[in-house]
């Protein structure tokens, strides 16, 4: 398993909770419904932003950058207040950990 496997499976499952959250918002009515259809947008734009460090882990020349860069995004998707980037912060730190400890090992 290579660590940008890791930060893609966490872009998709992102992507289809973002999915299902503005597909919920056809029940809701008023505020409701404009809430859900911010925080699923909000949501689907976190797994946007978590592909850059997922494209840079799968070349070799930008594998350690994006390793650090995932990490660092990862941390910052937890510690931004709506906390809708949870996911793809955690599948971030991973990857980016995961690459660095197997670069080490080599």
């Amino acid at each position: 398993m290579k660590s940008f496997h890791i930060a893609f499976a966490g872009v998709i499952i992102q992507l289809v909770l973002g999915v299902l959250v503005i597909l919920g918002v056809g029940e809701s009515l008023g505020w409701a419904g404009l809430l859900l259809a911010l925080l699923g947008v909000l949501t689907i734009i976190y797994a946007i932003i978590g592909v850059i460090p997922a494209l840079l882990l799968m070349f070799k020349r930008t594998k350690k950058i994006g390793a650090i860069l995932s990490i660092v995004f990862g941390v910052s998707m937890i510690a931004i207040p709506p906390n809708m980037g949870i996911l793809i912060g955690i599948f971030l730190i991973v990857a980016g950990v995961f690459y660095l400890i197997k670069e080490r090992i080599r």
